[in-house]
Parts: structure tokens; sequence; C-alpha cells
């Protein structure tokens, strides 16, 4: 994960939604990592190197928003199975 770096999201204010401005905010940072903090629980942050970088990617490429979990369609908080752990994200 790098540091804190500003981020671009463009959107014209005047033709969106307060939840579109929102939506696009929380993509751009589970996509990136930039512009907030990432925040690990401890299962996730003490197994090994890789299987904490397999879980991080999973949330970087989650996609699978529903309604039962995103009821305001603001993509504000996701989960992720992979064999032996999940990784929830919000």
């Amino acid at each position: 994960m790098s540091r804190w770096a500003p981020i671009s999201v463009e959107a014209d204010l005047a033709s969106t939604t307060r939840t579109d401005r929102v939506r696009v905010l929380n993509d751009a940072f589970r996509r990136s990592f930039a512009g907030g903090h990432v925040m690990l629980s401890r299962g996730i942050a003490t197994p090994p190197e890789e299987r904490r970088r397999e879980a991080l990617a999973a949330v970087q490429s989650f996609e699978a928003f529903s309604a039962a979990d995103d009821p305001y369609s603001e993509h504000d908080f996701g989960s992720s199975i992979s064999p032996g752990s999940g990784a929830f994200g919000r």
C-alpha cells in the first residue's frame, strides 16, 4: 500500500446526485486505496504477505454489489470469500 495520494474524480456536479458522487468516490478509493486510510483487521494483517496481497486484491476488484448488501447504491460495503478466509470492506 502506498502513502496518501490525492485522487481526481471527474463528475459533473449539476447532473449527478449525492449518491452518484459518493459511489464514484467509494469506487475510486476501493480500486486504488489512494486518498484515504486502509484499515486491516488482525485476520488480514497477520497472514503471510502473499495471502494479504490476495485479500487486498479481492477487495480492489470487488464489483458484486447488490440491493441486499448495498441498499443505498453507494458501494460502501463488500465481502469477498477466498479459500480459507473472507474479507469485508467498508
